[in-house]
C-alpha cells in the first residue's frame, strides 16, 4: 500500500511535468480507463503553467519533458525512439533528440567522485586529468586522463546518484506496468500505442485541413 502510494505521487509528478511541456495527448488515447483516472489527472494538471517557446511537434514536447525528468525517463524516450511502429513514426522522430549529448555536470563533481569510489586523491592516480568532457550522456561521462605511468585512458564517472535515481525509477516503472496491465485493457491487448498513433494522426491531419476564416468585408 506504501508503494502504491508513494508511485501514485510520483506519476501525478511526471504528469504536471508532461504538463508543463503539452505532452499529455496521450490521455484521451488510451481508451476505457479506470473511474477517475483521466479526471485524476487532469485536476493534478490542471492549473499547470506551460513553458513557453515549446517545439511544435508532440514528440519533440515529449523529448523535452523525458529529458527534465531524469535518465530512466531519457531512456525510456531512446527506446520509444526505435519503435515507430509502436509509438508512430512522427512520434519516434521526435524523440530521436534523446539520443543527442547532454549536458555535463560539473569536472568538480566528476572528481569528487572518482575520489570516493578510487579512494585516492586524484593527483595520486593521474599526472593528467582533462576537467572538460569529451562526451556526456544520461548516465555518465568521459574525461580524457593520462595514468602515473604514462597510459592515456577514458575515465567514465556515473552521475551522482545515478543509482538510487535508476533504482527509483524502475520500481515506479515496474508497478505502473501492472497497473495499466490489470486495469488499461487496450494496453493489455497490446493495441493501445497503436490506436495512440493512430489518434495523433488525425489530429494532425485535422489542422492542416482545418479551414480558415475569410477575412471579414469591410
Amino acid at each position: 500500500m506504501r508503494g502504491s502510494l508513494r508511485h501514485s505521487i510520483r506519476f501525478l509528478v511526471v504528469a504536471r511535468e508532461l504538463a508543463r511541456h503539452d505532452a499529455l495527448f496521450w490521455v484521451d488515447d488510451i481508451g476505457p480507463a479506470p473511474a477517475g483516472f483521466k479526471t485524476l489527472i487532469r485536476i493534478a494538471t490542471r492549473f499547470v503553467r506551460k513553458h513557453r517557446d515549446l517545439p511544435a511537434g508532440e514528440g519533440e514536447r515529449l523529448a523535452a519533458a523525458l529529458r527534465r525528468l531524469g535518465p530512466a525517463y531519457i531512456k525510456l524516450g531512446q527506446m520509444l525512439a526505435t519503435r515507430p511502429d509502436i509509438v508512430g513514426p512522427d512520434l519516434a522522430a521526435g524523440l530521436r533528440a534523446l539520443q543527442d549529448k547532454l549536458p555535463p555536470f560539473p569536472a568538480a563533481t566528476a572528481r569528487a567522485v572518482i575520489e570516493k569510489e578510487l579512494g585516492h586523491p586524484l593527483d595520486t592516480l593521474y599526472s593528467s586529468f582533462d576537467e572538460e568532457a569529451v562526451a556526456a550522456a544520461s548516465i555518465a561521462q568521459v574525461h580524457r586522463a593520462t595514468t602515473t605511468d604514462g597510459t592515456a585512458v577514458a575515465v567514465k564517472v556515473l552521475r551522482p546518484g545515478i543509482e538510487a535515481e535508476f533504482a527509483r525509477d524502475l520500481a515506479a516503472f515496474a508497478w505502473l506496468a501492472r497497473f495499466v496491465e490489470a486495469n488499461l485493457p487496450a494496453a493489455r491487448r497490446g493495441d493501445w500505442p497503436r490506436r495512440s498513433a493512430r489518434a495523433r494522426r488525425r489530429r494532425r491531419d485535422h489542422a492542416r485541413t482545418r479551414p480558415r476564416c475569410p477575412d471579414a468585408a469591410p
